[in-house]
């Protein structure tokens, strides 16, 4: 099990924003983990904390209900595994909407109990 942290970083182009993998937090350390990275400064108790400091213009992520997959923003906490089917891909992408465009963006669609599309 694990944890990334991402910070988004805007430039002046809204399409140009980009996420930046600030750190990664591993409970075990083995085969897969990195051993080159840098400590992160704040350790948590029980992992193994990284400082990767990567920017990635997307996230691709495949989730599934096994590895109970979780995007926590701000005082949100949204249990993706939850909410698709399980191996399905989701790309997590920065991307600013303009004050006419939240009016005409559908925010509030739900997926079926489930789970197709």
């Amino acid at each position: 099990m694990g944890e990334e942290q991402y910070q988004r970083i805007d430039s002046s182009s809204t399409e140009d924003a980009e996420l930046l993998l600030t750190t990664t937090y591993f409970e075990a350390f083995g085969a897969g983990t990195p051993s080159t990275e840098a400590l992160a400064p704040i350790q948590k108790p029980g992992y193994l904390g990284y400082q990767i400091n990567e920017k990635l213009p997307k996230l691709n992520w495949v989730v599934s209900r096994l590895t109970k997959g979780e995007i926590d923003y701000g005082n949100y906490q949204m249990l993706i595994h939850r909410w698709v089917p399980d191996y399905s891909e989701v790309t997590i992408m920065p991307k600013t909407y303009g004050f006419i465009d939240r009016f005409n963006k559908d925010l509030c669609h739900e997926l079926p109990s489930d789970g197709s599309q």
